[in-house]
């Protein structure tokens, strides 16, 4: 019996000498809704490469055709359920609704430097017998932060543009 209390002892002394967990990731979205309600378009979905569906945050450096992630962060959610979040968050439902359709079909931070990058996103949008493909492209900072806060702005303009050209 007396050596349990010293088993015990030795057993939680090398408990404390174990590397302490990792931090949890950083989760970001795009943050509140800005700008005006747009009426008569119902959004049909949003559809993605296998490659975006993921809440990874994705990003370029380097190897143009080499895809890299942050450890530390990610989405929260992936980035078609964002976007398309977003055009919801804009659109009012009034009669009558054209269906639009979206394929986004990039959503990244393109790196120049370690100190520089952009941010870039691409959709194909369908409405009716219309189809027309946007992108936007913004200044996107040194880090994940920086990128997540340039993509939702870029998200925004690209979705002012894609609205205007639906109520055309």
């Amino acid at each position: 019996m007396r050596a349990l209390p010293l088993m015990l002892t030795v057993f939680l002394a090398g408990c404390s000498v174990l590397p302490p967990a990792p931090p949890a990731p950083a989760v970001y979205d795009f943050g509140p809704p800005a700008g005006a309600l747009k009426a008569g378009i119902k959004l049909q979905g949003v559809d993605s490469p296998e490659w975006l569906e993921s809440t990874a945050m994705l990003y370029r450096m380097g190897e143009p055709n080499r895809l890299l992630s942050f450890r530390d962060s990610r989405w929260s959610a992936e980035p078609a359920a964002l976007l398309a979040e977003r055009v919801q968050q804009r659109l009012s439902p009034q009669e009558p609704l054209r269906a639009l359709s979206l394929s986004l079909e990039v959503f990244e931070q393109r790196f120049s430097s370690q100190s520089q990058s952009e941010v870039c996103v691409r959709v194909r949008a369908r409405l009716g017998d219309r189809q027309q493909s946007f992108e936007v492209r913004q200044a996107g900072g040194a880090d994940a932060a920086s990128g997540a806060k340039a993509l939702a702005r870029a998200s925004d303009a690209l979705i002012e543009q894609l609205l205007d050209w639906a109520a055309q």
